[in-house]
């Protein structure tokens, strides 16, 4: 069963994840009240607000995740410490801390990304 999702971390994640339920449920009623396509429209909208509110909320993080790391002095040290590079990307090893790694060390982004796509 779907329901909402509350991002603690951010406000409009949590709104977006709301009015895509509520569009959902709206949806379920109209296709019960006889508006099938109106229904299936409201329906869709409400699973796209769910998938973008977790785009959010990811976006969100990732962004809180490298304040604090540059708060700890992290981010300053990224070009001259490829190992701390590959220590960034362990920690959360997706193409975004790629990218962010690339920006500061394209060196040692180049040999995470050969040795991750082998």
């Amino acid at each position: 069963m779907a329901r909402i999702t509350i991002y603690k971390k951010s406000a409009g994640a949590t709104l977006a994840s709301i009015g895509g339920y509520i569009l959902a449920v709206v949806g379920i009623a109209g296709i019960f009240d006889g508006e099938v396509l109106i229904g299936i429209f409201c329906i869709a909208c409400g699973i796209g607000l769910a998938i973008w509110a977790s785009s959010i909320a990811e976006k969100k993080a990732f962004k809180l995740w490298i304040k604090d790391l540059e708060a700890k002095g992290v981010i300053s040290q990224l070009p001259y410490s490829p190992q701390l590079c590959l220590e960034m990307y362990k920690a959360n090893p997706n193409k975004q801390t790629l990218d962010f790694i690339a920006k500061y060390n394209p060196s040692a982004a180049a040999a995470i990304s050969a040795a991750v796509n082998k």
